[in-house]
């Protein structure tokens, strides 16, 4: 809950994943600033960091969809 309400509810808002060619790229980056924040003192690295890398892979994937127009 600290992680969906907090950091990935601001970075799913500024979109900032549309940035990225790449769903690793956009993890590895995020992961390095999540891991700055305050969350790492929180709680241990093992209890978050797997479940914020899932978080994290389904922003990209759903920023990042190709919409297919059917004519």
């Amino acid at each position: 809950m600290y992680l969906r309400n907090g950091k990935m509810k601001k970075i799913r808002q500024e979109g900032v994943s549309r940035e990225y060619k790449s769903i690793k790229k956009f993890v590895q980056a995020m992961m390095d600033t999540l891991t700055e924040g305050d969350i790492s003192d929180k709680f241990a690295d093992t209890d978050w960091q797997p479940v914020a890398e899932k978080m994290l892979a389904n922003i990209w994937k759903q920023q990042n969809k190709m919409k297919v127009v059917r004519k």
